[in-house]
């Protein structure tokens, strides 16, 4: 049996461009209803509002938020890491709606640079094509 290991991170860390999460075809479907959504959108909106109040020095400082638990089991792929999603995908794929909404939102409020920036570094994977290319290769 393998060891579990457990560790705090935080959602930036969870989201690099060289990290891709499988969701299994065998996870429920996508079920968060509004009341979820604006429970969440609070705890947002009052952590943003709590730093930039206290605007602190650090970023290891600055207020933070439990989102729960993500499970994940690694499954490398050469230089891309690639994590089946076994426990969070709703919370996970929640906060990438949030950052396209984000992103969309900077765009048109001509935050172009702004917008660019989420897209880059949260949404667009710039490792898709040497994971499919690399898959194709294994089969």
């Amino acid at each position: 049996m393998r060891n579990l290991d457990v560790a705090e991170s935080i959602f930036s860390r969870l989201v690099p461009d060289d990290r891709q999460y499988v969701i299994p075809v065998w996870q429920r479907v996508y079920s968060w209803y509004t009341s979820q959504w604006s429970e969440l959108w609070d705890d947002l909106r009052n952590l943003y509002e709590k730093t930039q109040k206290e605007q602190p020095k650090e970023f290891s400082k600055s207020p933070s938020h439990f989102m729960g638990s993500i499970v994940v089991k690694p499954k490398s792929l050469g230089a891309i890491e690639r994590f089946i999603l076994i426990d969070g995908q709703l919370r996970l794929t929640t906060l990438m709606i949030i950052l396209a909404i984000l992103r969309d939102e900077a765009k048109n409020s001509h935050k172009n640079d702004l917008s660019k920036a989420i897209e880059d570094k949260y949404l667009f994977n710039t490792y898709a094509c040497l994971l499919y290319t690399s898959d194709a290769a294994d089969e």
